[in-house]
């Protein structure tokens, strides 16, 4: 027994703990004999082959294998490979038992919400890119872990801004998170460029105002419209 693999290894046959510990020497003779070993790399990947994880599993799998990282990234030459087997193995069962129930592979991800920091500017309850690990998931991880350990990256306002103003969004997420349909997640939206726009750089604003320039997302007392419709530049009533 490993107490790092217990709680993601369900399937692994494994000495009760009590029994190893009640015949240690016992144990020891078969553990010299080769007839009981420890957990391997191979374990851990034969089991993420043969299941998807819960929440929970992934959680402890990702801490576990932060733990192998941070101790051997400078004597192991291939560890780069090895993580590779992993995210190429592991699965997340999301949402458990419910209509919106899916399988997650981790091989997909590449970028996470960092709630540190863009907790207070998102809107953590709306749609985020597929190359986005939960938010539940990455939450109780340093961000500076997840970026050094699975070579993820932190999720910017640009890159949300291009998925929500992507036709993929609507697709997947539906009216209530299409920027053209509904003025609620609209103004939600605008509400946050608005709180994140000062520490966004000349060229990212550019860039996101691409990306928003033809949609019909303006809030207007007649419907969503696009900015042009929306606003008089020559027309100087407000302040701003």
């Amino acid at each position: 027994p490993n107490m790092m693999f217990a709680e993601f290894l369900m399937q692994l046959p494994v000495l009760p703990e009590e029994i190893s510990n009640g015949v240690q020497a016992m144990v020891a003779t078969l553990r010299g004999r080769g007839l009981l070993k420890d957990v391997t790399f191979e374990d851990v990947l034969t089991e993420l082959r043969a299941r998807p994880l819960s929440e929970k599993e992934l959680i402890a799998c990702m801490r576990w294998w932060i733990s192998v990282w941070t101790a051997d990234v400078r004597s192991r030459p291939d560890i780069g490979q090895v993580r590779q087997q992993l995210v190429d193995a592991a699965l997340l069962m999301k949402n458990t038992g419910s209509p919106n129930q899916k399988i997650i592979s981790l091989a997909q991800i590449r970028t996470f919400v960092n709630v540190r920091s863009m907790g207070s500017v998102l809107p953590l309850d709306g749609p985020f890119p597929e190359h986005t690990i939960p938010i539940d998931i990455s939450k109780p991880f340093v961000p500076a872990d997840l970026c050094l350990a699975f070579a993820w990256r932190e999720l910017t306002v640009l890159d949300w801004v291009g998925y929500i103003a992507s036709p993929a969004a609507a697709a997947s997420s539906g009216t209530e998170y299409d920027l053209e349909q509904s003025p609620i997640w609209a103004k939600c939206v605008l509400n946050a460029l608005a709180c994140a726009w000062p520490s966004l750089s000349k060229v990212h604003q550019a860039e996101i105002v691409e990306h928003l320039g033809g949609k019909a997302c303006i809030p207007t007392c007649v419907g969503l419209k696009k900015v042009g419709e929306a606003y008089f530049p020559n027309a100087h009533v407000f302040p701003d």
